[in-house]
């Protein structure tokens, strides 16, 4: 599986999979998947799930993040991270999670703000699929730049909702679209 979160989404993974995830669940992924410098069952699993985040992360394939998001029940995350979840399975391509299913807060007030948080979050997963190279609209190629950096994230999310495909590449790109790439580099 490819790479399908960036250095942004660390602290909403931590904070999910910390709250989610049994410590059980936690040791056969670890199992299946050794990370080195795990300490173990015994350690506190804040820390373990910082360590499994960051070195997952850092790899090439996001499988165990999808993974490890699979496996949390909705009702275990607090209402503060609960929008974080859905974000992350929508990210994921896991199947959004309902409103229904994760309102448990006490607070009537917290209640309805986790609602409409969760209920924005579902729309924007299940919204249109993306574009079919056959279908484009408008399109900006990005040449030379990294796709994971924290001011490119922030000009390719404005783009894509304004409704522009973003692409990355130097090869084949469609006639008429806009590329972007670093200073001096060509």
């Amino acid at each position: 599986m490819p790479r399908l979160f960036s250095a942004r989404d660390r602290r909403p993974l931590n904070a999910v999979l910390t709250a989610g995830l049994r410590h059980a669940q936690l040791d056969q992924l670890v199992a299946d998947h050794p990370i080195p410098g795990d300490p173990g069952h015994d350690a506190g699993k804040a820390g373990r799930v910082g360590l499994f985040t960051a070195t997952v992360l850092t790899g090439a394939d996001h499988g165990l993040l999808v993974q490890a998001l699979g496996l949390i029940d909705p009702e275990k995350i607090p209402a503060g991270h609960r929008a974080d979840l859905t974000r992350l399975r929508c990210k994921a391509g896991l199947e959004a999670v309902s409103a229904a299913s994760v309102l448990v807060a006490t607070d009537r007030e917290a209640a309805f703000t986790s609602e409409a948080e969760v209920k924005e979050e579902a729309r924007a997963c299940t919204a249109l699929p993306e574009p079919e190279p056959a279908d484009l609209g408008p399109v900006v190629v990005l040449e030379h730049l990294d796709r994971e950096h924290p001011d490119v994230q922030v000009i390719v999310q404005a783009l894509e909702r304004a409704g522009v495909q973003v692409m990355t590449g130097g090869g084949q790109r469609p006639a008429g679209a806009l590329v972007l790439r670093t200073a001096g580099s060509g």
